[in-house]
């Protein structure tokens, strides 16, 4: 009997059978998606690694190399005219980090509703490099296009996983890092499939922001409509023959308070912030005790008091104090003015008090160059147009009547220019789910 090789007994015997291996699963991703869509990570998209920027320190003057500034992710496309750019120094360094067209640049630093926004760099200068706050990537265009994945860096899962995703205690700068980034879920259909998704966020992102551009428009004309009428209404004081007379001869100042004598009892607190100069209307007074109150909590308030700013005078920071605030105190940073009612009404000071006329008279008065200010003083001293009693009260029912329309318009176009800053995310939702 022929004997057998002994590798014969080695491959029956002391080998097993390969097993064949299996296929990688798919990525899960957080829903289901149509048939030919499929989940990756971003890392797998990729030709090279992801890459931080640099910030060297910004040259004083221009050198011909610049460098972004992290406002430049507002927009989609960064081109070359982009207006967010600061000149950087010539060192050896920051050769790579000069954009190309096409590249890709996320915030890994900024607020958490912000942090992660993308942009593609369009321009086709080789002078510019982006910043440390900035990271860049370059991806397969084989396997995705860049517009298709920064329309997903933008969608609400997106911005959600990096939100929650970001690390730091700063309320102001939240960070993610380069694992955060390519860890993150894409879903891909094929190539032309994202082009053609491409195509048309590209043409429903023009309607929504010509959209948006004309409600903006609408509501600054809204707004100038009060302006308008106040500058139709003073400009004419002369003409009209009204007398001019100092505040101080139609309104009286407010007595002072301490509401710290009465520690327990509450009160309302009329601060700068309270008001709001779009509507000027105190809308968020403070609900204090009398031990809570703060220094310049001292000055007495009634109602029909015309309350005004005299930090930043120009910024019209001005309400007359409605009935429920009747008895409250307000900051020692307004000066309250109590009209005489046998000469004037609250309304017309106020109106004249809010004018662009008024204020450029108030401007030159102002002192200090970080907190430009009036004295209680300058504004007693400031004159104003006087038209008999009854005049006056005529020509507030039409300011008025002026004031409550544009009102209205602008919180309608303010409602539509919230209702479309909506709807651009949820068009995104939609695309990458299959639906567009």
């Amino acid at each position: 009997m022929r004997e057998r090789p002994l590798t014969e007994f080695i491959s029956e015997k002391g080998t097993k059978e390969k097993k064949k291996p299996e296929k990688p699963k798919g990525l899960k991703g957080p829903w289901e998606l149509p048939e030919g869509w499929r989940w990756v990570r971003l890392g797998n998209l990729l030709k090279e690694p992801v890459q931080n920027g640099y910030s060297p320190q910004p040259a004083e003057n221009p050198t011909g190399v610049w460098i972004l500034s992290l406002s430049a992710l507002s927009t989609i496309e960064i081109e070359d005219d982009t207006p967010h750019l600061k000149p950087a120094p010539l060192e050896n360094k920051i050769r790579e980090f000069f954009l190309q067209s096409g590249d890709i640049l996320v915030s890994r630093a900024n607020t958490k509703e912000l942090v992660g926004l993308s942009s593609i760099y369009t321009g086709n200068q080789r002078d510019v490099i982006f910043p440390d706050l900035m990271m860049r990537i370059r991806v397969n265009e084989e396997v995705v296009d860049k517009k298709f994945l920064v329309y997903w860096l933008r969608s609400p899962y997106s911005r959600q996983y990096f939100a929650s995703n970001a690390k730091g205690t700063s309320q102001s700068m939240a960070k993610i890092n380069q694992r955060t980034l390519i860890k993150t879920p894409v879903p891909l259909p094929s190539l032309s499939k994202q082009k053609r998704i491409v195509a048309k966020l590209d043409e429903l992102n023009k309607r929504i922001e010509e959209a948006k551009r004309l409600a903006r428009e609408a509501r600054e004309e809204a707004e100038r409509l009060m302006a308008s009428a106040l500058h139709e209404v003073f400009s004419k004081a002369e003409e009209r023959g009204w007398e001019w007379v100092k505040i101080k001869d139609i309104a009286t100042d407010t007595e002072r308070v301490n509401p710290t004598k009465t520690p327990n009892l509450e009160f309302w607190y009329i601060d700068i912030a309270s008001i709001d100069n779009a509507t000027y209307q105190i809308s968020k007074p403070k609900l204090l005790k009398g031990k809570e109150a703060p220094s310049r909590a001292r000055k007495l308030v009634k109602a029909g008091d015309v309350i005004f700013a005299t930090t930043r005078p120009y910024l019209k920071n001005v309400a007359i104090v409605p009935d429920w605030l009747d008895n409250q105190v307000c900051s020692t940073g307004f000066a309250v003015l109590r009209a005489n009612p046998e000469k004037t009404i609250p309304q017309w000071m106020f109106y004249y008090l809010v004018s662009d006329f008024a204020i450029e008279k108030i401007k030159p008065m102002m002192r200090g160059a970080n907190y430009p200010a009036i004295t209680d003083r300058d504004l007693f001293n400031l004159k104003i147009p006087l038209p008999p009693l009854e005049e006056q009260k005529r020509i507030v029912a039409y300011l008025d009547s002026i004031h409550e329309h544009a009102q209205r318009l602008v919180q309608l176009y303010e409602e539509r220019e919230k209702e479309l800053k909506k709807l651009f995310p949820a068009v995104l939702d939609r695309a990458f789910r299959g639906e567009l």
